[in-house]
């Protein structure tokens, strides 16, 4: 697979715990490489949605239920893997306890998990 970094420049700043946010991107490449088709790629972005700074992962694997996505249990047993049936979970609790939110969204034939925190 090929990773692609899209970041914007002049992006606002967070206030947030960089170890934690390093941890759930971490495991949302992890996730994303194990999903995403050969031959496919792998996006990593960061731009500016005001008042928020949104940043996640891309990849064009199947798309999760979104129903279910953010569910600790369905999600894992989704996966098959519980460090990558965590990405998801873990990216949303880690998003709201900086005072924002994290959601699935589908772009292009992407699926990306976007993490909106406040500028």
């Amino acid at each position: 697979i090929q990773l692609r970094l899209e970041v914007a420049p002049g992006l606002p700043d967070v206030r947030a715990d960089r170890r934690r946010l390093a941890r759930v991107l971490h495991l949302l490449l992890e996730r994303a490489a194990a999903r995403a088709p050969e031959g496919s790629a792998v996006w990593v972005f960061a731009h500016a949605e005001p008042p928020c700074l949104a940043f996640g992962v891309a990849d064009e694997g199947a798309v999760p239920s979104t129903a279910d996505a953010f569910d600790p249990r369905a999600s894992v047993a989704h996966e098959r893997r519980l460090e990558s049936g965590l990405a998801l979970p873990l990216a949303r609790v880690v998003a709201r306890a900086h005072g924002g939110d994290a959601e699935l969204r589908r772009e292009g034939g992407a699926v990306a998990c976007v993490l909106r925190l406040p500028a």
